[in-house]
């Protein structure tokens, strides 16, 4: 049996994801945990996705099947969402496969994510907002974005309208640390990152300098340390090399606007697990996180 889902009634949920695997993963408890209730379920997905489903041991409940493709082609008005078109079409999937047989209804949609393949980042952004507008108790939806619709979102700006409109937010890979400490000595860019990591419930504390860190962080805290190779005061190679003597265990992810490949071995012989070379995008930030263990 697969973990349950936490995409319960009435949520707005998304699921990014790098792999195919991941998201079929996710997908497994979102419908399993649908069955379970008795709750009809719909993918609007690519046949891709629904052929893998299909293939699961993961229930034994029916899928009702719409193409991606085809379902946005009957939304759009050239570029730009038809929203009259689209709020039809969402309520007419409502009745089609809710309604008093099924008063439940859980959904997997990947029309977002067919649109920012297609460079509509904003249609995706519409028609989620359409679709929170709509706001229909009884149904539960998750939505599915591969991490390459962000490659190109130096600043996060896509990536935190994604998250923002919605209720769950459930990250392509959980991070494996409670925490992330930011020293960063740019305000907007701390600014920036504590949204980024913060937008998948992982709680992230900022520092300017690496004094400010030492004075507040315990050598013992958990979690891991996001750190700019071009800090004042104490650098970064002066801050691991303090830690090591310490004996602090936390891992520590480098940040840098210049490739610099002698201090970058320097770091890493400290015990640096990844290095990110500014601007990076939000896909480049999870990847690196996620590298990390306690």
């Amino acid at each position: 049996m697969t973990k349950p889902s936490p995409v319960g009634a009435g949520s707005h949920a998304v699921q990014f994801y790098e792999r195919e695997r991941w998201l079929h993963a996710a997908l497994a408890r979102f419908f399993e945990t649908a069955w379970r209730s008795g709750t009809s379920a719909v993918m609007i997905a690519r046949p891709t996705t629904f052929e893998a489903m299909v293939a699961r041991p993961c229930g034994t409940g029916r899928i009702h099947f719409l193409d991606a493709n085809a379902a946005v082609d009957q939304i759009m008005n050239g570029d730009a969402l038809d929203r009259g078109r689209a709020e039809a079409a969402l309520r007419g999937l409502v009745e089609q496969f809710g309604g008093p047989s099924a008063p439940r209804l859980c959904i997997y949609g990947e029309m977002v994510d067919v649109l920012c393949r297609r460079g509509r980042h904003d249609a995706a952004i519409d028609l989620e907002t359409l679709w929170n507008e709509i706001a229909i108790p009884d149904v539960s939806v998750m939505c599915g974005y591969h991490l390459e619709n962000f490659t190109a979102d130096v600043r996060g700006d896509r990536f935190l309208s994604v998250s923002r409109a919605h209720t769950h937010i459930i990250p392509a890979v959980p991070l494996p640390v409670p925490i992330v400490y930011v020293v960063e000595g740019d305000a907007s860019m701390r600014r920036s990152l504590a949204r980024l990591i913060g937008s998948i419930d992982v709680a992230v504390l900022t520092f300017a300098s690496a004094e400010e860190f030492l004075n507040e962080v315990d050598r013992n805290s958990p979690g891991c340390l996001l750190l700019d190779m071009h800090l004042p005061g104490i650098n970064d190679i002066d801050l691991q090399t303090l830690m090591a003597a310490e004996g602090w265990r936390m891992p520590t992810v480098l940040m840098s606007g210049l490739h610099d490949k002698r201090t970058e071995a320097a770091a890493r012989r400290l015990g640096a697990r990844a290095y990110l070379l500014k601007p990076f995008d939000a896909s480049a930030l999870f990847e690196a996180l996620a590298l990390v263990e306690d």
